[in-house]
């Protein structure tokens, strides 16, 4: 890749009484790996709460290409610029230039700063044409299953494809709200992420990454869609878009 993603990382952190904080012990090595293969701007600051959320990273990875190009590369339909760097196919971006340099960086963190319990909380890709959320659902899940969602996600791009168009937003992964599809008015059936607080289903695996993804279509008349991961369906549904943190 010739032009190196931009990352941005943000996270909470212990507060000392001076106004200064207790940082993560392996941050320095962390930010000297990833920066291998992006250019970065991470900000960590003393929180107001000793809650949860502590050393909890929310990362949003800005990548300077479309993903439609990456699809029809071969077609005459791709700019000179741009061959260079997908020639080797949406996975290899995907997988090889996103998910393993985050997953190999953020392990040096979970090694050196056991005590302090890090996690990533979610994820934002955002390429000109499409941006994926990526949340987690468990501790480590991110952490754990970034390189599989993206493996997976390469595969399943091109059946995202609908009138010629890809969704605008991405969202892994979705889940049914039985008490919003419990009101009478509800004619379709309603997703959500999960929430952060009060959360009613629980005992969540990563399974739940390859159940549904939401999908976010402007040129549909039904804009939002849910994917079933494993049988290549949509389904037209009622969305609660996530909370602040995301977008």
């Amino acid at each position: 890749m010739t032009t190196k993603p931009l990352v941005t990382i943000s996270y909470w952190a212990y507060p000392l009484n001076d106004g200064k904080m207790i940082d993560l012990e392996g941050i320095d090595d962390f930010e000297s790996e990833l920066s291998k293969n992006f250019n970065l701007f991470i900000s960590g600051k003393p929180s107001d709460a000793l809650g949860g959320g502590l050393y909890e990273m929310i990362m949003t990875v800005y990548h300077n290409e479309n993903i439609h190009d990456l699809i029809v590369f071969g077609s005459g339909m791709v700019s000179e610029a741009a061959k260079d760097i997908i020639k080797d196919t949406v996975k290899e971006v995907l997988v090889k230039y996103i998910a393993n340099p985050i997953k190999d960086a953020f392990s040096i963190i979970k090694e050196r700063d056991k005590d302090k319990e890090p996690d990533i909380d979610q994820i934002n890709i955002k390429f000109k044409d499409i941006d994926i959320s990526i949340y987690n659902v468990h501790v480590d899940g991110i952490a754990k299953n970034i390189n599989i969602i993206m493996d997976v996600l390469s595969s399943r791009v091109q059946s995202f494809i609908l009138d010629n168009q890809l969704p605008y937003q991405i969202f892994i992964p979705i889940f049914k709200d039985r008490e919003a599809e419990s009101q009478d008015w509800k004619q379709k059936p309603v997703f959500r992420t999960l929430q952060k607080i009060d959360e009613p289903i629980q005992n969540v695996t990563s399974d739940a990454y390859f159940d549904y993804w939401g999908l976010f279509y402007t040129t549909q008349e039904d804009q939002f869609k849910a994917y079933n991961v494993r049988t290549y369906e949509m389904t037209n549904i009622d969305f609660t878009m996530p909370e602040t943190g995301s977008y």
